[in-house]
């Protein structure tokens, strides 16, 4: 089912982020088959957690619920306590960040790479930036380090295979 809008919404202020879904059923309305049936689990806020599993398995699909891009047939899906069709749409999206399953390297040094959300940053900001994403490490092995220049989608970046040696000989 498409997201409608209930009439009585409220806007969010601040999500803690604690997840719940709880005895969903979805079915795509273009295909009808079910995706997901009776499926239930909870994620305690602050908490992190991995959906693993075969492709069509529903991994995706969950996420197209959470962020209300479908409404499940049946069961709730619920946030800090709350369905989250109470929260106005609008607002309850703007509160979510999506990381997609394929990074997107642009044409450049890695450095600029890195700077793309932030141009502003300094040389500090980036290395922790780095270090947080635990890059800093795959990326001093690099020829250049930060300064390496990678082609669109990370084109120049070595294979695994090749990057497997480099760590082998240090």
């Amino acid at each position: 089912i498409l997201p409608v809008e209930r009439d009585h919404t409220r806007p969010i202020e601040r999500l803690q982020g604690e997840v719940t879904f709880d005895h969903i059923d979805f079915a795509y309305p273009h295909v009808g088959r079910r995706v997901l049936h009776d499926v239930s689990f909870s994620i305690p806020a602050g908490k992190v957690a991995a959906l693993v599993g075969v492709t069509g398995a529903g991994k995706s699909s969950i996420a197209k619920l959470l962020t209300r891009m479908y409404d499940p047939d049946g069961g709730t899906v619920i946030i800090d306590g709350r369905d989250v069709r109470d929260y106005d749409l609008r607002s309850y999206r703007s509160r979510l960040g999506i990381v997609p399953q394929d990074a997107f390297l642009f044409r450049g040094t890695v450095w600029e790479n890195i700077t793309y959300g932030n141009c502003t940053a300094d040389a500090e900001e980036i290395l922790i930036a780095a270090r947080q994403a635990d890059a800093h490490g795959f990326i001093m092995r690099l020829p250049l380090a930060y300064e390496s220049h990678l082609g669109e989608g990370g084109a120049g970046l070595p294979s695994p295979s090749q990057m497997f040696s480099v760590f082998q000989k240090r």
